[in-house]
């Protein structure tokens, strides 16, 4: 190989590792996000009840 294909590969080899990487933390981010967002889920949904004010009884 000459001097050209060494440092076309190098490039590739930096490119997937940043692909790697970048995919990684997205995942990481999301589901940390899910995580802390979805908290509440477990929780019932409390009704809002109709207040009805006291002079139109």
């Amino acid at each position: 190989m000459g001097p050209d294909n060494r440092e076309w590969l190098e490039g590739m080899k930096l490119i997937s590792i940043g692909l790697v990487c970048a995919v990684l933390s997205a995942g990481l981010v999301i589901s940390l996000g899910r995580a802390v967002l979805t908290d509440d889920a477990d929780r019932p949904v409390a009704r809002a009840e109709i207040l009805i004010p006291a002079s139109t009884r």
